[in-house]
């Protein structure tokens, strides 16, 4: 069977270069997650720049994940602007199902959790935070500080903290049923990013009805601002970091009305059916010319 269209979800797999002249004159789509590799990302820098630079010269079409991407994309890689399409990322709805299937509940209903998650290097703005929690002083009643996925150690860190017991400190591998856990624990999910493009760990919180705060850096404003997910501050700013947290702290109906927006943002908009379809009207367009 020939396919009309081929679309890779990654330009950072060496091996595909290699496949490409197997697909023939068959057009070739691929996702540019990070125009550039995030400062710090050391998993991503293994992987040999002339490989992920490769695919996208073989690819006819690229696709990233918002209109500021889109630009550095046209001017870094060299493709005119009808050869780079924006489709939004999606939510990624299996750790909310796995929360509702095992009907988990918060492990500590009282407190105020915030949640950092993923991949910890330098460039999520992990220093900022830290430095956030210790400005907090005791502002915040209840406050717990999760650090959650492999990369760089917050324990490193700790002489910035105000108060080391706050936090919870998981530098390693977690697994599905501990990330479902992990976000249903969270009062709110922060993503103190110092540069990003775009964030599936947004497109989880959504999927559980959280409250974010994020940085102003590249797509993640733009996202949240106007969908009404969250609340936006400036990054490598741990005082308005601080004071945002405390904010939503503060108010529990913010809280429950920006997560009403959240859920029901990655449920319509940005659910995976609502973007695939737009996928689907890519392909058919670029399979027709």
């Amino acid at each position: 069977m020939r396919p009309d269209v081929v679309h890779l979800l990654s330009n950072n797999v060496l091996w595909l270069n290699l496949a490409v002249p197997l697909w023939g004159a068959v057009p070739l789509i691929t996702t540019v997650h990070d125009v550039i590799t995030h400062p710090g990302d050391r998993e991503t820098s293994a992987i040999p720049a002339w490989s992920t630079r490769l695919i996208l010269r073989q690819s006819d079409h690229l696709v990233v994940h918002g209109p500021k991407l889109r630009e550095h994309a046209v001017q870094l890689f060299g493709k005119p602007g009808n050869a780079v399409h924006v489709l939004a990322h999606p939510s990624i709805q299996r750790y909310a199902a796995i929360a509702a299937k095992e009907a988990m509940q918060p492990r500590d209903p009282d407190g105020f959790n915030v949640l950092l998650f993923g991949r910890v290097y330098r460039y999520k703005g992990l220093e900022h935070l830290i430095r956030a929690e210790a400005l907090l002083g005791e502002r915040v009643r209840g406050l717990r500080i999760t650090i959650a996925g492999r990369g760089d150690d917050a324990r490193s860190l700790h002489r910035l903290m105000g108060d080391p017991g706050r936090y919870e400190v998981c530098n390693r591998f977690i697994p599905d049923a501990e990330v479902a856990q992990l976000f249903v624990d969270a009062d709110v999910v922060v993503l103190p990013y110092v540069e990003a493009s775009q964030s599936g760990v947004l497109n989880i919180a959504a999927t559980f009805g959280k409250p974010v705060i994020v940085t102003d850096v590249g797509e993640l404003g733009a996202t949240v601002e106007p969908a009404g997910i969250g609340l936006v501050v400036p990054p490598a700013d741990p005082e308005r970091l601080a004071n945002a947290i405390a904010r939503l702290a503060g108010s529990r109906p913010l809280r429950q009305s920006l997560g009403l927006s959240a859920r029901c943002w990655a449920e319509g908009v940005n659910a995976p059916e609502t973007v695939g379809a737009r996928a689907a009207e890519l392909y058919t367009r670029v399979a027709r010319q």
